[in-house]
């Protein structure tokens, strides 16, 4: 299954956003069924990036 990494990250800003979900075990959740390490880094620096911002 391909995952996009850019509704993956949208995912779990929601979730962070509208749940109060903690975002690094959401993405730790999510990075699981990402099989490219490309991605699973944009992910990451775009999750926290935004948050930091």
């Amino acid at each position: 299954m391909i995952i996009d990494p850019r509704n993956a990250a949208l995912n779990i800003l929601v979730a962070y956003e509208r749940q109060g979900a903690y975002p690094n075990l959401q993405l730790k959740k999510s990075l699981r069924e990402v099989s490219i390490e490309r991605d699973r880094h944009f992910i990451t620096l775009l999750v926290f990036g935004l948050i930091e911002f």
